[in-house]
């Protein structure tokens, strides 16, 4: 949880800097003013620029969902976008859920900007109905102070997206098609956030990247010692902080010299030989062994960057108690996973402060939430 140090050290600093703040759940059919109120108390309230995105959302409550969010947020009253994805009329019917985003601005703030949105697009899985994404341009432009200073501008492409879990191939698949709507819509900024239920997974046994595993119920394996340990996490330990910043380790060009890293893909054996005894060296494993990587793994989104992670993963969660739950209905086991992601690429126009779990519960996900400040 963003403590409330954090939140007024990210108040007082840097004052006159333009701030933007990114919140991503996977909620699923759990929306009320509880939760409303929640995101409302644990959101920063100086953000300038708010985008809340939201996946598995029921159709039936997106509308519900938008009310409630534009009553509880009186500081941001100018609305500069909703977007929602729920597919195509003919089979909303089968279709139950889809993705939001809605972007906020505050409505008193104090700079001289012309902020607007200056594009959207979405997309939606057709197969399920949950998966697609979600896309807009953001235009930030610093008006002239005097008539000789220049007016200074930046344009952020945001992507909020729900993607597959199915094989490697599907989840590549999916990364160029998101790549490839934003290039044949022009879609080209400097500036990209990519963000949502990205579906990644820590790979930790034999069958390695496979959704359904074996129940850890009375199992002696190393996965399910593993397992076991991180359900026996108390929740506040298991909730992500960040309290001072760290060098961005996710670059793209750094070499992986670990030879797992290089074959995570390939290999047909993710087993895992011990487990780490204190909680740091556990999210190392869990981050070493994860798909998309901090740095990045198996090729999927190796073009952006993300600030490092030093909370555990999101995925997978009781759904009251918000500690982990690693089965599905006591049928299948599920892996931990660093499902929710806020991924970014800039030119020194996006400088992330912060990047943190959520202390929010109702799904079997955590919501997450990275702040940026924008340098004009």
């Amino acid at each position: 949880m963003l403590s409330k140090s954090i939140r007024n050290k990210y108040i007082k600093n840097n004052i006159n800097d333009l701030k933007l703040g990114v919140f991503s759940w996977n909620i699923g059919d759990n929306i009320n003013d509880a939760k409303i109120k929640k995101i409302k108390k644990l959101v920063p309230k100086n953000i300038d620029i708010l985008v809340l995105g939201f996946q598995e959302v029921p159709v039936r409550e997106m509308s519900f969902l938008f009310t409630k969010l534009k009553k509880n947020l009186i500081n941001y009253t100018k609305i500069l976008n909703s977007r929602a994805c729920h597919g195509k009329f003919k089979y909303l019917v089968s279709m139950k859920y889809g993705i939001c985003m809605f972007i906020f601005v505050k409505s008193n703030i104090k700079f001289d900007y012309d902020i607007k949105v200056t594009k959207q697009s979405s997309l939606c899985k057709h197969i399920t109905g949950t998966k697609g994404f979600v896309v807009c341009t953001i235009k930030i432009e610093k008006k002239k102070m005097t008539s000789n200073s220049p007016n200074k501008k930046i344009t952020i492409d945001i992507v909020n997206t729900h993607m597959p879990f199915k094989s490697i191939e599907t989840t590549i698949e999916f990364e160029k098609k998101i790549n490839n709507l934003l290039n044949n819509k022009n879609y080209k900024s400097d500036n990209r956030i990519i963000f949502g239920d990205i579906n990644s997974r820590s790979l930790l046994t034999e069958n390695c990247y496979e959704k359904n595993i074996e129940l850890c119920d009375n199992k002696k394996s190393v996965y399910c010692k593993l397992s076991k340990k991180l359900e026996l996490l108390s929740n506040k330990n298991s909730i992500g902080t960040q309290t001072k910043k760290h060098r961005d380790i996710t670059n793209p060009k750094r070499q992986m010299k670990n030879d797992f890293k290089k074959n995570m893909c390939l290999k047909k054996d993710c087993s895992i030989k011990h487990v780490p005894q204190n909680n740091q060296k556990l999210i190392n494993l869990l981050l070493a062994r994860d798909v998309v990587g901090n740095p990045p793994q198996c090729k999927i989104f190796s073009d952006l960057n993300e600030y490092p992670i030093k909370f555990f993963p999101t995925y997978k969660r009781d759904i009251e108690t918000g500690k982990f739950q690693l089965s599905k209905k006591n049928k299948n086991g599920r892996l931990p996973g660093y499902a929710d992601r806020i991924l970014y690429k800039t030119k020194k126009a996006l400088i992330p402060t912060h990047y943190t779990s959520l202390d929010i519960t109702g799904n079997d996900h955590l919501p997450i939430l990275k702040l940026f400040k924008i340098n004009l």
